[in-house]
This record gives structure tokens, sequence and C-alpha cells, in this order.
């Protein structure tokens, strides 16, 4: 956010800590590991899918550790884009660079809510070919 956008037009002022100005660029990899994470679950229970879903080490019913993803994506990337706004921007930006930041979190929300739209619409069609499972929904094992 801190370096020029196409448009050449900076974001962040300079005052903008080191950690500021990365923070888009963090969030960035760790949208990319959290998408691989959810691809890597889905592709897992796409080949066992009466099995548990193991996610980070615990194991869940598929229709809780379903419910988990979806709800994880639904609320995680908006919750970002609020902090991004009023506690990064709204400290550090640039009143010139304000068209370029609201670009970038626009660009950012259609991502979001086409990879949100791919998972429910994955999921729905998992829930169509599911055979039973022996865990209830709201079941979790250690």
């Amino acid at each position: 956010m801190g370096e020029p956008s196409e448009s050449g037009i900076k974001v962040l002022g300079d005052h903008a800590p080191w950690l500021i100005h990365k923070a888009g660029h963090i969030a960035a990899v760790v949208s990319v590991v959290a998408l691989g994470y959810t691809l890597s679950l889905i592709f897992r229970h796409v080949k066992r899918p009466s099995e548990a879903i193991r996610v980070f080490g615990r194991d869940y019913s598929p229709p809780l550790a379903k419910s988990l993803l979806v709800a994880c994506w639904t609320i995680l990337p908006p919750v970002w884009f609020w902090f991004e706004f009023f506690f990064i921007y709204q400290n550090y930006g640039l009143k010139e660079g304000f068209e370029a930041f609201k670009h970038g979190q626009q660009v950012a929300v259609a991502i979001w809510a086409g990879l949100l739209a791919f998972f429910v619409a994955v999921f729905q069609i998992l829930e169509k070919q599911k055979p039973e499972t022996s865990l209830s929904p709201l079941e979790g094992k250690d």
C-alpha cells in the first residue's frame, strides 16, 4: 500500500511504520496460504467423503468442518477490509491515494466474493453426493 499504485499514486504516507507498509503483502500471503489449506481440505474430503475432516489437528464431522470453513471465509475477509480502512488507511493514508485504495479494496472484495461463492457451491455439490456419516453434524473429536 505504501508503494505507488499502478496509477503512480501513493496510498500511504512515508510516516507509516514498515509493518503498515507491508500489511497488504502480508494479508495476501496469509490469504494464499488459507486458500491452499482450504482447497487441500476440500480435496481430502472428496477422496474420503465419509471420514472426519482434520482441521488444525482436530477432527470434525464433514458438515461441521464445512460450516466452519464457510464461516471463516465469510467473516474474516470483511473484518480485514474494515481493519485496513479504519486502522491503517485512516491513520496513515494519503487523501490523494484514496481512489487507488478504494479500487484495491473493490478488487479484493470481488476476489473474496468469488472464492466464497465457489466454496459454497462446492460444498453444496458435495452435500448432494455425500454418503452416510457416523458422526453427527455437531460432533467433534480430539
